[in-house]
């Protein structure tokens, strides 16, 4: 997905990069005109050691400009140097001297922009937010009107949301900027429509999902977005293997993974390798299915994504299980489970716990089968996903009854 995160190699990508910058860029004191900051002083600033940063801002740079400058190195910092610790401190002292301007909603605006930014990218999702929608709340308090601006904070929240598996939220934040901000910006619309895609496919709207991504399609097809059409294809994948027609489905994903390989992208391409392997594993081509998910798996370090990693892990130990070498399925899933905790995964470690209790019920542990159903029915009430709570809540009743009958 261009414009959102979930498809993307890094939290913010350079589309991203550039709408915050010019949010950052404006200076409050000066309404409409352009704050232009002193080179010199610039590169001074961000070449500073970070435990001489609040002395140096104190003595050479004035009151008047320390926000404007602050905030200025800390996108700097982010965006393109990727120092997010000296980025934290620059931030804190913008926060410090916001306190005493209670009313300058637009400089907390950008800060909250900012701190949004750096929870993506140390994967506090729920961080991301609260940040946004106060960055929202502030910008419409000073009456901020700029479409870019509150289409990057909604992209967030709705990755964030997704993230978390709390897909309801992420289409309400995806439907917000269809409806609201993407009048005249086809690339808004495209990449909104796909996530709302995404997110239909989760909820199991399966028709409106596949009303979306064809949408989206066409916005990339006129607009040449070749990437756009690899990830327009790939949900259509997903939905149309939901929805049990499994051809169009393998014509999808074979169809985007086409797409992905023209632009090299290793994300998209692992992704379709991985539904893919998916689809090989349903039809019980495990040998097949093995090799797709180790090649998705390939893509996924190449793209550094480790929650990617390790869903391509989990996959094969599913199909360990499946060949019954239980053995091999939970040494794999051990490994999944360390790389998705990592990646702060949760939809994916509910679904892990799922597949940990099959494995373990399988193996005749019903006690750690229970357990692992606990701890996805607890990831799953937290995300609200009902449908899962009352799939897993079903699963445990099904455990009760047979002991019952067990027991005297």
């Amino acid at each position: 997905m261009s414009g959102f995160m979930r498809c993307a190699v890094t939290p913010v990508n350079v589309a991203r990069v550039s709408l915050v910058l010019l949010l950052i860029f404006i200076s409050s004191s000066q309404a409409q005109k352009v704050w232009q900051p002193d080179k010199q002083l610039v590169d001074e600033l961000l070449a500073l050691p970070e435990n001489n940063i609040r002395t140096f801002m104190k003595n050479n740079v004035s009151s008047d400009e320390k926000i404007d400058y602050a905030v200025f190195i800390a996108g700097e910092l982010i965006f393109k140097r990727r120092e997010y610790k000296k980025a934290q401190a620059y931030i804190s002292i913008a926060e410090y001297d916001l306190k005493r301007r209670t009313n300058d909603y637009r400089n907390k605006a950008k800060v909250h922009v900012l701190r949004m930014t750096l929870d993506m990218y140390d994967r506090r999702y729920d961080d991301v937010v609260l940040n946004g929608n106060k960055a929202i709340d502030y910008m419409q308090k000073y009456g901020e009107h700029t479409q870019n601006r509150f289409v990057y904070i909604l992209s967030m929240i709705a990755d964030a949301h997704y993230t978390n598996g709390d897909y309801s939220k992420s289409l309400d934040a995806s439907l917000r900027i269809i409806n609201e901000y993407s009048n005249g910006d086809s690339r808004h619309r495209a990449d909104a429509l796909f996530s709302a895609a995404e997110s239909y496919y989760k909820l199991s709207d399966y028709q409106k999902g596949v009303a979306a991504a064809d949408n989206a399609f066409r916005i990339y097809e006129n607009t040449g977005r070749t990437k756009g059409l690899g990830h327009a294809s790939k949900v259509l994948g997903n939905l149309y293997k939901s929805m049990g027609e499994i051809e169009k489905s393998r014509q999808s994903y074979t169809q985007a993974l086409g797409y992905y390989r023209e632009v090299r992208d290793h994300h998209g391409t692992a992704n379709c390798l991985y539904n893919l392997g998916n689809i090989n594993r349903k039809e019980k081509e495990y040998g097949v299915s093995i090799m797709n998910y180790e090649d998705a798996a390939y893509h996924y370090v190449k793209s550094g994504s480790v929650s990617g990693l390790g869903m391509a892990k989990m996959e094969i130990g599913k199909v360990q299980e499946l060949m019954g070498d239980y053995e091999k399925s939970a040494e794999i899933y051990d490994e999944a489970k360390m790389l998705l905790v990592k990646s702060n995964s949760q939809a994916r470690l509910a679904q892990l716990e799922y597949y940990y209790a099959s494995l373990h019920l399988k193996r005749g542990q019903s006690r750690e089968a229970r357990n692992a159903y606990l701890r996805a029915l607890k990831i799953y009430r937290k995300a609200d996903n009902q449908r899962m709570v009352e799939w897993v809540e079903k699963q445990l009743n099904k455990m009760q009854k047979k002991s019952d009958k067990v027991t005297p």
